[in-house]
C-alpha cells in the first residue's frame, strides 16, 4: 500500500523563494510540513510563507538562540533544526514542531498517524533538508499499534517532498513532489550507520 500525507497539499519549491533560493531547503521543507499538518501561519501579504520563516531566522533573536543551543556554531540559524523549529512555532503561535532524536520506526509511525518529519541528509555534498510525507509498504497498517510494530523489511520506498527537485533523477528534474526513495537508499542518506536521527517532528495542531 501507498501512504501519502501530502496528497491534498500543494508542493513547495525553494527555487522560487526570494530569500536565498539556493539554500532555502530548510524553510521550504518546514513550510511543506506545516501545510501537511494543517499548521498554516500568517505572513505578510505578497510574501511567501517560506520567505517569512527565513526572515524570522535572520533576526537577532534567532542568532541568540543559535549561540545558546550551539555555542560557537559556524552554521546559520536557518541550517539548524532547533532554530527552524523555533521559527515555525513562533510563526504558528504554538508548539507544533519538536526536535526529537528518533528511530526509523518512530519516524514511520509518526507519518502513519498524520504527522510529518523534516530531516537533513546527504542528498547533496553540503547536506539538504527534505520533508518526509509517506511510504510504500507491503505491511497492513491495521496491524500497527506502536513504532515497534513497524516492519522495516516490508517497506519498499519512503516518499519525500524535496524542495530542490528529484534526487532519484540526480536533480535533473526540478519537481520534487512525491519522490519515491528506495528504503535502502533512504537509510543510507538519512541514517548512515546510526540507529537514530535528530529530526523536526511536526504535529497537527490538535495533538501538539
Amino acid at each position: 500500500m501507498i501512504f501519502n500525507n501530502s496528497k491534498k497539499t500543494p508542493y513547495y519549491t525553494q527555487r522560487n523563494n526570494k530569500k536565498r533560493p539556493a539554500s532555502a531547503c530548510n524553510v521550504t521543507a518546514a513550510t511543506q510540513a506545516c501545510m501537511i499538518t494543517d499548521n498554516k501561519f500568517p505572513h505578510p501579504e505578497g510574501m511567501q510563507p517560506e520567505d517569512f520563516l527565513m526572515e524570522l531566522l535572520e533576526t537577532k533573536e534567532a542568532w541568540s538562540l543559535l549561540n545558546t543551543v550551539l555555542p560557537g556554531a559556524l552554521c546559520n540559524p536557518w541550517n539548524t533544526s532547533h532554530c527552524i523549529a523555533w521559527a515555525v512555532n513562533k510563526a504558528v503561535g504554538q508548539r507544533v514542531c519538536k526536535v526529537e532524536t528518533i528511530t526509523l520506526q518512530e519516524m514511520i509511525y509518526h507519518i502513519y498517524y498524520g504527522g510529518s518529519v523534516v530531516v537533513g541528509g546527504k542528498f547533496t555534498q553540503s547536506g539538504h533538508f527534505v520533508c518526509i510525507v509517506g511510504l510504500e509498504t507491503d505491511q497492513d497498517i491495521d496491524t500497527v499499534r506502536s513504532p515497534f510494530d513497524i516492519d522495516i523489511s516490508k517497506i519498499k520506498n519512503i516518499i519525500v517532498d524535496d524542495p530542490w527537485g528529484d534526487y532519484m533523477k540526480n536533480y535533473k528534474c526540478t519537481n520534487g513532489n512525491d519522490v519515491f526513495v528506495p528504503i535502502s537508499v533512504f537509510i543510507n542518506l538519512i541514517f548512515g550507520k546510526n540507529k537514530v536521527k535528530t529530526s523536526q517532528v511536526y504535529y497537527r495542531a490538535e495533538v501538539a
